[in-house]
């Protein structure tokens, strides 16, 4: 999986980065938003707890997809501002389901 940044906007005021990244994932599908996740804080040197997928989309056919991810300056300030239904969907799938989801 290699990632590209296309755009990167600075949000002083809610403590966070946005990104749009371009996702190049080969002919595997489309990766677990989990995954990408993990490869983008990886890529950024930023801890996991602080970075979340907000949007995927993959073009039918195409071995791309266009990401929207947030990156915020603490953990704390993801907790206070992530919608709670974006933080199941970045769990791993395991995690999810122990969860009730």
């Amino acid at each position: 999986m290699e990632i590209k940044a296309i755009e990167v906007k600075d949000e002083p005021l809610l403590n966070r980065k946005t990104y749009i990244l371009k996702v190049l994932h080969g002919s595997g599908g489309t990766p677990k938003r989990y995954e990408v996740r993990k490869k983008v804080s990886e890529t950024l040197k930023e801890d996991i707890n602080k970075v979340f997928v907000i949007k995927m989309e993959t073009e039918y056919g195409k071995n791309e997809s266009k990401v929207k991810v947030q990156v915020y300056n603490s953990p704390e300030e993801a907790e206070k501002l992530v919608p709670d239904h974006l933080k199941k969907r970045n769990k791993p799938r395991e995690k999810a389901k122990e969860t009730g989801t």
